[in-house]
């Protein structure tokens, strides 16, 4: 404000960003829907070297500015930016439901929806195939970095697991040792892991995760053959 008494005024306003999408886009004679639309997230900037008609807008490294002057910007100043995902004659392909012109989400009868987008002309087989590669390499990076999780866990709580697993003569053969933690923790975090994934698979696969399961055990399985072996000695 012009007149300071009372209040200060601030020395900086954030500048507050959206993006504005086409309410209307199209694939040849079919209109996308809002959730194929929100899945294109590959853009490329779209600028002129012509300085636009009306001298309100300023054109400058791109940008469009709607102000008096580009150096000295004011409250209500606006700043656009263009950008487009795909021109004329180019092909996508697109896996989904057509509804009354419009490409929505495909409702499989387990309520979940198929809606698959990829540049070029694919057949639907490829089109699945490339989808579950990329669903596979992102499930596995997610796992892992788990796992990771779960090793840098069982590391750091190392002598309080040892100090707790130690009184049961089953579970010290599986405690971690904090003189050499590396193995024991390895094995007790891809186990953790193992079980997760277990539980995730039972619902859709039950004899998978029923082998996950078993695998998650096996650990604990040796080292209760080693218990029985040791009582059986003694």
């Amino acid at each position: 404000f012009y007149i300071r008494t009372g209040h200060h005024n601030p020395k900086a306003f954030p500048i507050e960003s959206r993006v504005q999408v086409a309410e209307r886009v199209q694939i040849g004679y079919y209109e996308l829907g809002p959730a194929v639309k929100d899945r294109i997230s590959t853009f490329v900037e779209l600028t002129s070297d012509s300085r636009p008609e009306d001298p309100s807008v300023k054109l400058h490294s791109g940008l469009y500015y709607h102000c008096n002057d580009v150096w000295n910007p004011e409250v209500g100043d606006l700043r656009i930016q263009f950008a487009f995902a795909g021109l004329e004659g180019e092909t996508y392909t697109v896996v989904g439901r057509l509804q009354r012109g419009l490409i929505v989400p495909y409702e499989t009868s387990l309520k979940s929806h198929v809606l698959l987008t990829y540049k070029g002309q694919l057949s639907v087989t490829e089109a699945f195939k490339q989808e579950h590669h990329s669903q596979r390499m992102t499930t596995w990076t997610i796992r892992f970095f788990g796992w990771l999780l779960l090793f840098f866990a069982a590391t750091a709580t190392a002598s309080v697991l040892h100090v707790a697993l130690a009184q049961n003569r089953f579970f010290s053969r599986i405690a971690p040792d904090p003189a050499h933690p590396v193995s024991t923790n390895f094995i007790l975090s891809f186990s953790l892991a193992l079980l997760i994934t277990a539980l995730a698979w039972a619902f859709h696969r039950p004899w998978m995760g029923a082998g996950l399961l078993l695998a998650a055990a096996s650990p604990f399985l040796y080292c209760a053959r080693g218990v029985a072996q040791y009582n059986r000695v003694n």
